[in-house]
């Protein structure tokens, strides 16, 4: 277990397996515990990219995994590619500029004046 795992930040403590209220308080809220623990999957590593855990297929709309192919670049591939999903590998750096277009005023709108 992960200390960011541990239910202790929750007052709690463990015993034979479950948890049960402690006699410390808690330092984090519900609510912060679960969403520092948000995607977290038992046995699958966790990328440092800032799109892992964010990225869909654009085909089964399923997540996409993150592929480690060096020089701090990594690729992203639907996890059901081998079953049927015909989407290919797309670069972080391909998705972020993507990402980034998303993001910028469309031309008809700078043509009226428009933000």
């Amino acid at each position: 277990m992960s200390i960011l795992q541990s239910r202790v930040y929750l007052g709690e403590i463990p015993h034979k397996g479950s948890w049960f209220p402690g006699r410390h308080e808690a330092i984090v809220t519900e609510e912060e515990w679960r969403v520092a623990n948000r995607g977290f999957v038992p046995g699958r590593r966790r990328s440092c990219d800032l799109l892992s855990g964010k990225v869909r297929c654009g085909l089964c709309d399923r997540g996409m995994a993150v592929a480690e192919i060096g020089h701090g670049c990594v690729s992203y591939k639907c996890r059901h590619r081998e079953t049927g999903c015909a989407l290919p590998a797309r670069s972080n750096q391909g998705l972020a500029r993507a990402a980034l277009l998303g993001f910028e005023p469309s031309a008809s709108r700078r043509q009226c004046g428009g933000n």
